[in-house]
């Protein structure tokens, strides 16, 4: 049986109508992007629920084999990353159990965001969800070539509204692996939004409020 994922949980003053999902990068945890939901801002019939998921912990090889919270085990950092698929599956489930856990917000009002490794599982769990989700977000992140779409059943036909974002000065993850991420969702047929900041691995100011814009766009 897969596990379930612990969140930190941020409720709206009104019931939920809609909800981010975001997931952290490697060895932080929840708490991380935390502080992001006093930073959006969206309009007054919008009731936004907020859901940072603490990640498994597990070994990580390219850590030589440290435990810490990690979306999936990989062994090298480059445009062909090497990861562990069993593991990649395994919050893959975790990850399409969460969403369905918001019983009172329909898909297509939940957003599924990741940082760094957080989003290479978010391009993968959203689109291989069964019904389509409002959008998902990539931010300085990747797709694992190992992880073929094929192995996923991603739901390509469904056009997913997806903002994929790269630091131009990124040591970690370089700006060409982001944007290989969105032109390969581009080519699928996807609804691509691209931004390159001037940041290393982290998130900006600019970048969040550009993150707002397209999302009060969807949601209008």
């Amino acid at each position: 049986m897969t596990e379930k994922l612990d969140a930190v949980v941020i409720e709206p003053k009104q019931p939920a109508n809609a909800a981010i999902i975001w997931l952290h990068g490697l060895g932080a945890d929840g708490h991380d992007f935390a502080p992001v939901a006093g930073q959006l801002n969206f309009p007054a019939d919008t009731h936004m629920r907020y859901i940072f998921p603490h990640a498994p912990m597990m070994p990580v090889a390219f850590n030589g084999g440290m435990v810490m919270r990690a979306w999936f085990d990989f062994s090298a950092l480059d445009l062909s990353v090497e990861v562990n698929l069993e593991s990649l599956m395994r919050s893959n489930t975790m990850v399409s159990q969460l969403i369905e856990q918001q019983t009172d917000i329909p898909p297509e009002r939940i957003f599924l965001f990741g940082f760094s490794q957080g989003g290479s599982i978010a391009v993968l769990s959203g689109l291989a969800y069964n019904k389509p989700l409002a959008g998902i977000a990539s931010l300085s992140s990747f797709i694992p070539t190992q992880a073929d779409f094929s192995t996923f059943q991603l739901q390509l036909s469904l056009n997913m509204p997806i903002f994929v974002a790269g630091g131009e000065y990124d040591p970690v993850v370089p700006a060409a692996m982001s944007k290989a991420t969105a032109d390969k969702l581009e080519e699928l047929g996807h609804d691509v939004t691209w931004h390159q900041y001037p940041m290393q691995h982290t998130v900006c100011a600019e970048e969040l409020s550009d993150l707002n814009r397209w999302i009060n766009q969807i949601l209008a």
